[in-house]
């Protein structure tokens, strides 16, 4: 063998084995590639808790998230701009076809059980109401606080959502059957922070967010947030007995469902074989996953139980 054909050789094998190393090098396994997920964006807490812990312990994970309102979080997953979506309603039959028909077969899992929390400004007087009197306001039956407490001088009641496509607004509406166009006065801050900022300045305005924004008692932000604003209490009965009956969304009475504004999240995956998708969804739904959202004040789908053993004396 001549020189230049030892040298086209050579460079031929090395050009070889660089393509070997590179597509070896990103090769997709369920702890280790890069994907992209999407998010309801009143779920971004612990979302990035998940990631934090998940990419901590596999160091070749690189997951971007997308935090997006529910509805619009939804058409970036179908359009394949996200391998998988957290969110809290499963697909439509139609969104699903949309994926069959190109041989995608998506998988849900539950995951934690949340609930919606309604907050009001801290001189309200009334941060107790029943489903009914919810009902009311949102059909815009109640446009004034008097009309709930002839001692409640606050005004004009003003309702306040996240955002126009937001899962917070598409459950009160399907949670409580609103029809056709309302005339409640509705207001869509931008986001669940802006909810809370909003309210902790209106004494008239009662905000809805998800529970998991006012629910992590160690999260310095959320400490916070609790100091600007007060959550309320909701009564199942119409005409309730005594203060007994009314529920906060703590994580006892979501687990127990006394607190009747609960909701499941979901994770959908649309991956079409076994990659860093079905890894990440394997995580939250582990005893290690199911403990973060154990923290964040709601309710895991698979709640890590806790063995004390006695010891007789």
């Amino acid at each position: 063998m001549n020189k230049v054909n030892f040298y086209i050789t050579l460079a031929s094998f090395t050009l070889v084995m660089c393509m070997i190393g590179c597509n070896h090098k990103e090769e997709e396994t369920t702890t280790s590639g890069t994907i992209t997920i999407v998010g309801d964006d009143s779920f971004s807490h612990i979302i990035e808790d998940q990631l934090q812990t998940f990419k901590a312990q596999y160091k070749d994970v690189h997951i971007t998230p997308v935090y997006q309102p529910e509805e619009d979080a939804i058409a970036f997953f179908l359009k394949d701009s996200a391998r998988l979506a957290f969110v809290t309603r499963n697909l439509y039959p139609a969104e699903i076809k949309k994926l069959e028909d190109i041989k995608i077969f998506p998988k849900t899992n539950h995951v934690a059980t949340d609930a919606i929390a309604l907050i009001v400004h801290p001189d309200n007087p009334d941060s107790l109401l029943t489903e009914k009197q919810i009902k009311a306001i949102l059909e815009g039956e109640h446009k004034d606080w008097k009309q709930l407490s002839s001692k409640n001088k606050a005004g004009k009641i003003v309702m306040v959502f996240d955002n126009n496509a937001s899962s917070n607004l598409r459950y009160m509406n399907e949670h409580f059957a609103i029809k056709g166009k309302t005339t409640a006065n509705i207001y869509a801050a931008g986001g669940n922070a802006q909810v809370i900022d909003y309210v902790q300045k209106t004494p008239n305005a009662i905000g809805v967010i998800g529970v998991n924004w006012v629910s992590d008692k160690d999260d310095p932000q959320m400490l916070r947030f609790l100091k600007k604003i007060r959550v309320v209490g909701v009564a199942k009965k119409e005409k309730p007995e005594s203060e007994d009956d009314y529920f906060q969304p703590f994580q006892a009475y979501i687990a127990t469902e006394d607190y009747p504004l609960t909701r499941k999240l979901y994770i959908i995956s649309r991956e079409p074989r076994t990659g860093l998708g079905t890894g990440f969804s394997a995580f939250v739904c582990s005893d290690k996953g199911q403990r973060i959202i154990l923290k964040s004040g709601i309710y895991p789908a698979n709640a890590p139980i806790r063995i004390i053993k006695l010891k007789k004396q």
